[in-house]
């Protein structure tokens, strides 16, 4: 159902107004707590504190914003090759406005992130050496952390490019299917599936998906040092089955999580 210009204007409208109270209630409520921190840090002589976390906060607030942001908007602008006109023009627009808010959401989670990057960033080694894998104690409570945080960016972002490039094609293909109209791009017909399953909106994030999950599970292997801790931030050992079976085997499992994505690339894109 195609939507009047007068609709349209409306649900534009009303869209705009949501966006600006929610924005405003936002800025309200960052605002007070930006106050009261700044006010409590001053009163017991840390304002210097203050200002390096609030730095690093913004610093990770506008890199993850942008980054997610770019990428939604470089991921509508091929999938818009692929939708034709069977989306209405606030289509567009709404997607758009949806990148800049999600894009926001994944910056807003990256600068809870500050503490882990400033701990990253002023590590020192504690001369403590792990007997399984030979690094530094440091190495697990500063580094692999942050190794971590990045991983699970990087995933989110991908994951967001490949979802808001299926929807909007999935209600294209709809619209066009029910009102049966002839849509032609270039000598191949805009609608094969298969076609816009081979686009790098498609295929570009399963690759990136598929190679952090298997860093991800490689990573893993870590993870058994923690065996008579759990939740600790400092491991204390692992036990006689993980050094001899479950770590060795992490190898295993991340060349499956390699295989099973390339496996799910190639498939789209023959």
């Amino acid at each position: 159902m195609k939507l009047s210009e007068r609709g349209q204007g409306l649900l534009k409208w009303f869209i705009y107004a949501v966006i600006i109270i929610s924005a405003v209630l936002l800025t309200i409520s960052i605002g007070s707590e930006f106050i009261m921190d700044y006010y409590w840090f001053k009163s017991i002589g840390y304002l210097n504190v203050f200002m390096i976390n609030l730095k690093y906060q913004l610093i990770l607030l506008f890199g993850g914003w942008a980054i997610a942001t770019l990428c939604l908007l470089l991921a509508w602008r091929e999938t818009k090759k692929s939708v034709g006109d069977q989306l209405p023009t606030i289509g567009g627009k709404l997607y758009t406005i949806f990148s800049v808010l999600i894009g926001f959401g994944v910056g807003w989670w990256f600068k809870g992130k500050y503490m882990i990057l400033l701990k990253f960033l002023n590590q020192s080694a504690w001369g403590v050496v792990d007997p399984i894998f030979g690094h530094d104690v440091s190495f697990y409570v500063f580094t692999l952390p942050m190794i971590k945080v990045l991983l699970t960016f990087v995933a989110a972002v991908s994951a967001l490019v490949l979802v808001f490039s299926l929807i909007p094609y999935g209600i294209a293909k709809a619209r066009f299917e029910s009102e049966k109209t002839e849509l032609e791009f270039g000598e191949y017909s805009i609608w094969d599936t298969f076609r816009f399953l081979r686009s790098p909106v498609v295929i570009g994030p399963i690759i990136v998906l598929t190679i952090a999950g298997a860093i991800s599970v490689w990573l893993g292997r870590y993870s058994y040092l923690w065996a008579f801790d759990p939740g600790g931030q400092v491991p204390v050992g692992a036990s006689h089955m993980a050094v001899h079976y479950h770590i060795p085997y992490t190898w295993i499992k991340a060349l499956g999580v390699l295989l099973l994505g390339g496996l799910v690339a190639y498939s789209f894109s023959h």
